[in-house]
Order: C-alpha cells, then sequence, then structure tokens
C-alpha cells in the first residue's frame, strides 16, 4: 500500500500487492489490484493469468473464467504461462481427455518450462483422469511441499494432501496460503485437521 502511494502508477505494485491480497483471503480486492496492474501493463503474461486466478478465487462463474483465461492467451499467443493456465482453466470447469493430451504435449515440447508448472500440469493430468501420470509427476517434485495439492485434492487424496499441507506449514512455505484458496483446492475443506491448519497458516499472513 505504501508503494502504490508513492508511486499510483507502477504495475509491478499493483500486481505484488494483489498476491499479497489472495493470500490474505481478500479475492475481490485483488480482483481490483490485478486488473490495475494488467491496465498499466497490457503486455506483461503473468499479470494477465494473475488476474484469471483472482477471478476464480474471487468466486466468478466458472464459464466467465473460461472466457478471460481464452482473451488472456488470444492476447499472449506465445507465453507459456498463458497457455498452460488456459489448459488449467479447462480442465477446472470441462476435463477432458483432449485437455490431458494438450498438457503432455506441452510437456514434450519444453521440459524446462514444465520444472515451472509441474503444480498445474499434474492438476490437468489429475482432473482430467489421468491420476497415474499426474502421481509420477508429484513423486518427481515431491521435495516442494504443498505445491501439488490441486491435484492430490482431484484425485481424492484428501489425507496425502493434508499431509504436504501439515509438512508446508511446518516450514512456512510461502505459497501455501494461495494454495488453500483456490476453488479446486476446496474438497480439502471436508478433511477433519482443516480448520486446525487453515487457522495455522493464515495466522502468520500479515495483515492487509
Amino acid at each position: 500500500e505504501q508503494a502504490l502511494q508513492m508511486s499510483p502508477d507502477d504495475d509491478v505494485a499493483y500486481y505484488r500487492y494483489g498476491f499479497h491480497l489472495l493470500t490474505s483471503n481478500a479475492p475481490s480486492e485483488a480482483v481490483n489490484a490485478l486488473r490495475s496492474a494488467v491496465q498499466l501493463n497490457p503486455f506483461s503474461p503473468n499479470m494477465a493469468v494473475g488476474l484469471v486466478r483472482a477471478y476464480a478465487c474471487a468466486n466468478m462463474d466458472p464459464a466467465e473464467v473460461l472466457v478471460h483465461a481464452r482473451s488472456a492467451y488470444s492476447s499472449h499467443p506465445d507465453s507459456p504461462s498463458t497457455y498452460v493456465n488456459l489448459l488449467y482453466t479447462l480442465a477446472w470447469v470441462d476435463p477432458q481427455p483432449e485437455v490431458a493430451h494438450a498438457a503432455r504435449h506441452f510437456v514434450e515440447k519444453n521440459r524446462y518450462a514444465h520444472a515451472l508448472s509441474s503444480r498445474a500440469v499434474a492438476y490437468i493430468l489429475a482432473r482430467c483422469g489421468d491420476h497415474a501420470e499426474a502421481l509420477e509427476i508429484i513423486e518427481k517434485h515431491s521435495s516442494v511441499h504443498g505445491i501439488h495439492l490441486a491435484a492430490l485434492t482431484a484425485m481424492g487424496m484428501l489425507d496425502e494432501g493434508m499431509a504436504k499441507v501439515r509438512a508446508a506449514a511446518e516450514t512456512g512455505f510461502g505459497v501455501l496460503p494461495f494454495s488453500l484458496s483456490v476453488p479446486e483446492c476446496a474438497a480439502l475443506k471436508q478433511h477433519p485437521d482443516y480448520a486446525e491448519v487453515h487457522a495455522k497458516v493464515f495466522g502468520r499472513v500479515p495483515a492487509k
């Protein structure tokens, strides 16, 4: 907020503040901040993706979120992040084998990008029914606690997901508040340990 007061036209400040609001469980305010970032810098694919994710967290109708994901990809067709985000949103809204096939093709074409997006690819495969390959990705990147929570939740592996969350909470893993806030992980709220872990995670988040 201080950075925005000093530089009200700073797109990066809006972007960072938007994600701070997402991790502070304030998605509607995050939408406003990230929308400002995109308006100030329409050339950034990462900002466009951030706004799409904020729309999802703010309980926008999934079909509308998909419209925004398509628009982000249309604006940045050469960006791996907008492409993976589109596949991720498609898997969330309407999981089909074709979406999983596209994710596999993405991995084959760009293994470096896959290393940076294993969370998304694992979720796409899990959501579209390819549990074996999703678990293979999770095992390969198992040292990174918590990032595959959405994939585990999609496969109904709530105990395994909660174990990852607990491990991440112990290490103070930074993206954990965001992972717990996304709609694709909502089923984890059914776990008997959710309230305790949620309080522990969000108790560490600075006030917005």
